[in-house]
């Protein structure tokens, strides 16, 4: 990106943003500002960075950390402006600076406009993501948050036995019995508006009917799995998605006096990582050859946890492989028929 002129570090929370701005060929000082996180106070954006010489456009690279739903009306005026984003890893960035002293909102954008000066080559450059795919994230995070309340609110009331009276716990058990029904109608009627969100786009309902053909995945999962991987586009081998799940195993060793066992990474989609974990013990509980591949492999001494690991991964590989060839998922015993039928169809084509 070697056209990129000028670069912009913002360091973004939910009042306010903070900006670094430079142009590293004409001075070394950046111009340093504070701006309201709202769309009126955007607008006068462009003035400020005019003062310091900095103009907005194809030639501007813009860089802040991905910060979810506080970063949204930043890119729909930038994008406006024709900049190129870039929504970066947080954990990235902290890592490249190396040893750091003090933190605040200045000094967070000046860093990461160092770091975007600095690897200028290596960044993926933001593009614009599927507005179905952002409208089913905002549903499935929706969900997840009346399940945590529908799960709090069914923590049992008659442990307080000991300190209230009979008459009272029976009164709160009824509010609180009342509550979750009112929770469990709105966990129902998101998932309804899920599945339509769904079914607007083809191609997104596409891939979630591959997925569920695979046992122990749901709409949710599916779902979950499309927004992550932008359609499943990210990634473009099973092994990425399931290192990106943090399912993956990685050598853990250093010359002769560190050998380590092999140990999956803390740097996953923890999220995404919960729900597999779900569809494995499912898995296993519903029996079938997850079952029967975990009693034997604990049987031959394997620790339980690596062996629903390597479940996990299984599951993961499936997905990213139902989704690669374009066809639902078929058992090993079908798959091999399959295979066999038409490999035999082949050789007599082939012949005649």
């Amino acid at each position: 990106m070697s056209e990129i002129k000028n670069f912009i570090g913002i360091d973004i929370s939910k009042g306010w943003l903070d900006f670094a701005a430079i142009v590293p060929e004409s001075t070394d000082k950046p111009l340093e500002f504070r701006l309201d996180n709202d769309p009126e106070d955007l607008k006068t954006l462009k003035k400020v960075l005019k003062k310091g010489g900095i103009t907005l456009g194809k030639k501007t690279l813009v860089t802040f950390e991905h910060i979810g739903t506080y970063s949204r009306p930043l890119i729909k005026y930038l994008t406006a402006q024709g900049c190129r984003i870039c929504q970066e890893n947080a954990l990235r960035i902290k890592r490249s600076l190396g040893i750091q002293r003090g933190k605040t909102d200045k000094l967070d954008a000046k860093r990461i406009m160092e770091y975007s000066i600095r690897n200028v080559d290596k960044l993926h450059i933001w593009d614009k993501p599927n507005p179905t795919i952002l409208q089913l994230k905002d549903l499935l995070s929706m969900r997840e948050r009346f399940r945590k309340i529908e799960w709090m609110l069914k923590k049992p009331v008659n442990d307080k036995m000991f300190f209230l009276t009979k008459k009272y716990v029976a009164y709160l058990n009824k509010m609180q019995a009342d509550t979750v029904q009112q929770v469990e109608l709105s966990v129902k009627d998101l998932e309804k508006e899920i599945q339509k969100t769904i079914a607007s786009s083809n191609d997104i309902q596409r891939k979630v009917d591959l997925i569920t053909t695979i046992p122990g995945i749901g709409s949710i999962i599916a779902g979950s799995l499309v927004c992550a991987t932008r359609n499943f586009t990210s990634f473009t081998t099973g092994r990425q998605l399931v290192c990106y799940c943090g399912c993956a195993p990685f050598q853990h060793s250093s010359g002769r006096s560190v050998k380590g066992k092999s140990k999956v990474s803390r740097v996953a989609n923890k999220k995404l990582k919960a729900l597999i974990h779900l569809a494995a013990l499912q898995g296993i509980k519903k029996g079938g050859e997850f079952r029967k591949y975990y009693d034997r492999k604990v049987k031959e001494g394997k620790p339980k946890m690596s062996v629903i690991n390597a479940i996990r991964s299984k599951i993961l590989l499936r997905i990213a492989a139902v989704v690669k060839r374009g066809e639902a998922y078929l058992k090993a015993a079908q798959y091999k028929r399959k295979y066999l039928k038409d490999k035999t169809d082949s050789k007599r084509s082939i012949s005649v």
